[in-house]
């Protein structure tokens, strides 16, 4: 874990010395856990499953009949509209 004094002192140096430790590094604030930073590699291939798990879940509604299909812009406004609700 790096404390938030710790980053403030010695910056990437901290981050880097806990990563190598860990695949990632836990950064406290006050003594609990604040933020977690990972590798850039770590993070894009996160973003990847995350939208791949998205796709799925469309796929799935799609596959049930669970979706409206809108033919104008005031049908989406609407939507998106009903969406903010």
């Amino acid at each position: 874990m790096i404390n938030a004094i710790d980053l403030r002192k010695r910056g990437l140096k901290a981050i880097d010395e806990a990563l190598a430790i860990k695949e990632e590094g836990i950064i406290s604030y006050n003594g609990k856990p604040k933020y977690v930073v990972i590798p850039f590699e770590k993070y894009d291939k996160l973003k990847s499953l995350e939208l791949d798990m998205a796709y799925l879940e469309v796929m799935k509604n799609i596959k049930k009949g669970n979706y409206k299909t809108l033919k104008s812009a005031e049908d989406i406004d609407k939507h998106i509209e009903q969406l903010k609700v």
